[in-house]
């Protein structure tokens, strides 16, 4: 199982879990395209030890929507601790 945690309100909560990486990185994918984000703002793509998943993960969101901003950045320990060594993250504003 993994689980898909959110940062709110300055804290990490768990929002759902998926079963495997497939499942756990289209979930990521759809809640994201379901937020309406701020498009003045980048969207950022993280990983915790595998950059390849990252960019899957980019490669897959911007199939589906348009994105002029983006990057891909290592996670840190404190949040990469929660998501373990395939952790991967989407970052964005929300209007």
């Amino acid at each position: 199982m993994k689980p898909i945690i959110e940062l709110k309100n300055g804290k990490l909560v768990e929002v759902g879990k998926s079963r495997g990486f497939g499942s756990a990185n289209k979930t990521i994918i759809d809640k994201f395209l379901l937020d309406e984000f701020d498009p003045k703002f980048p969207v950022y793509f993280g990983y915790t030890q595998n950059i390849q998943l990252a960019e899957t993960l980019r490669e897959n969101t911007l199939i589906q929507r348009s994105i002029s901003n983006t990057g891909i950045y290592q996670i840190g320990p404190s949040i990469g601790s929660h998501l373990g060594c395939k952790g991967i993250a989407i970052a964005y504003v929300k209007k």
